[in-house]
């Protein structure tokens, strides 16, 4: 991989600490045949590329060993050291089809330890927020509980919700998989943490047919 890309100071000044951004080609270029392994042949950011499955690079047991390679470069191209929480996020189809970086300074991931009968913790992360110039085909906000932390490998109880524009009145994608919540959605959620920190990958289709991938990575997570 190249090394770590700067971010323009303009940018920095614009955004403060909450920044969304679609990823740029460089990131794209640095892993581009698993980039289109995750893409499949859905839109890529500036054009569409129909990708054949026959000739994918990568096989999908590796989805989330790219997953996390690919948390790696969106967190070179950020060069945010501060960041608590910071996200990419692919939607694979529809109005808002792309790929985002989305980052919070100030918000940390959290495990909040809870009372029997409920599972003893849960991870919940809200990156994201108003900014000065919210554009309706930008991601804002990324939401994601999971209410048993406890759980390693892919875990099918989670709420995800993506919004993009203004945070009350723009376009917002759930999937609600929550036992005694109304359910929308599909998908699954893989929380890996280490030591004081984690990264959490996620494969998500929304209530209304969205389907959308990604990764957190969680700076220093907060035990509450």
């Amino acid at each position: 991989c190249a090394g770590p890309a700067r971010v323009d100071s303009r940018v920095r000044r614009a955004f403060g600490s909450v920044t969304s951004i679609r990823v740029p080609s460089r990131a794209r270029n640095t892993l581009p045949h698993c980039w289109d392994c995750l893409r499949g042949n859905f839109t890529r950011v500036g054009h569409t590329q129909a990708v054949d499955p026959q000739a994918s690079r990568c096989p999908q047991e590796n989805r989330l060993r790219i997953l996390v390679a690919l948390a790696i470069v969106a967190t070179t191209v950020l060069a945010g050291g501060s960041d608590q929480a910071s996200a990419m996020v692919t939607v694979a189809a529809g109005v808002h089809a792309g790929s985002f970086l989305v980052r919070s300074a100030d918000t940390p991931c959290a495990i909040t330890e809870q009372a029997p009968p409920r599972p003893r913790h849960q991870f919940e992360v809200s990156i994201g927020g108003p900014a000065p110039k919210m554009e309706p085909k930008e991601l804002t906000q990324l939401t994601m509980i999971i209410p048993n932390a406890d759980v390693r490998g892919p875990n099918h109880s989670f709420f995800a919700s993506i919004i993009f524009g203004d945070i009350t009145h723009g376009a917002r994608y759930v999937a609600e998989m929550r036992a005694g919540e109304k359910t929308g959605g599909s998908g699954t959620v893989t929380l890996l943490p280490h030591g004081e920190d984690a990264t959490l990958t996620f494969d998500v289709t929304s209530a209304d047919g969205t389907p959308y991938t990604g990764v957190i990575q969680c700076v220093g997570v907060m035990h509450i």
